[in-house]
């Protein structure tokens, strides 16, 4: 057999099984090969190619459920392996695209836009002893994690939190912006709002290489509520103004 039937038969093979594998029903390979770990999936329907499914997330002291609808959408930019998706829940929805990499080392996030209700689940992540509750929403630019270290190698995110409020007490407007710093490869972040009761400015830097990460916020406040709040885990610098700092090593997950 010469070398030119060889190679169209492996295409062939490859093709043909490319196209088996996106029209296979997605219940059959969620039975295959199952959930990543944190993840339980319900109801599947669809396929590979165009479908959706309920996932539920461990997270806090309570799952987070969420809906998720994909079809697939190649491009130039993001290649063969690239899906449309779209996510809703009670706290949060919205929409991007989501790639891989032929070897599956890599996976990422690109253009996805999302709105977020903070309040429903602030009391599961932020145990404080007063209501959180706010608006605002998420953009993802693009977010590429490499599979293999479980950290992302480029971040380009930001978004915003609006009318946020703890209790009766007006919190004000916030910012945020996570980056990789192009020297380095490290992850930075930074946050900073807020209204007359309550204002922060914060900065946060994560090191790829070794997984080390320091931290260090300065908050400020006239209220006597949230400076009760506030006091337990930062330095009274001055009066009405405190800070906090550390730094760890984060662990796998």
């Amino acid at each position: 057999m010469s070398l030119s039937r060889i190679l169209f038969a492996l295409v062939f093979v490859t093709a043909w099984g490319a196209v088996l594998l996106a029209v296979m029903p997605i219940k059959l390979m969620i039975e295959q090969w199952g959930a990543p770990a944190g993840v339980a999936i319900s109801a599947p329907s669809g396929t590979l190619w165009n479908g959706q499914a309920e996932f539920e997330f461990k997270a806090g002291k309570s799952p987070v459920m969420a809906v998720v609808h994909w079809s697939w959408c190649p491009s130039w930019g993001r290649g063969l392996l690239s899906a449309c998706f779209e996510i809703e829940n009670e706290a949060l929805s919205g929409h991007g695209f989501l790639y891989g990499t032929f070897f599956g080392d890599k996976v990422g996030v690109e253009n996805a836009r999302m709105q977020v209700q903070f309040g429903k689940y602030a009391d599961r992540f932020l145990p404080l002893p007063v209501k959180v509750v706010g608006s605002g929403n998420i953009n993802i630019d693009k977010v590429l994690l490499d599979w293999r270290a479980r950290l992302p190698e480029e971040l380009n995110a930001s978004g915003r939190l609006t009318r946020m409020k703890a209790g009766e007490t007006e919190l004000g407007d916030y910012l945020w912006r996570l980056s990789t710093n192009a020297a380095d490869r490290s992850i930075e972040a930074r946050a900073s709002g807020g209204a007359d009761a309550f204002q922060i400015k914060a900065q946060a830097r994560l090191s790829p290489s070794d997984r080390s990460y320091q931290y260090e916020a300065e908050l400020s406040s006239v209220n006597q509520a949230i400076q009760g709040i506030v006091s337990p885990f930062a330095k009274k610098k001055s009066e009405g103004v405190y800070t906090t700092a550390g730094e760890g090593v984060l662990e796998p997950f």
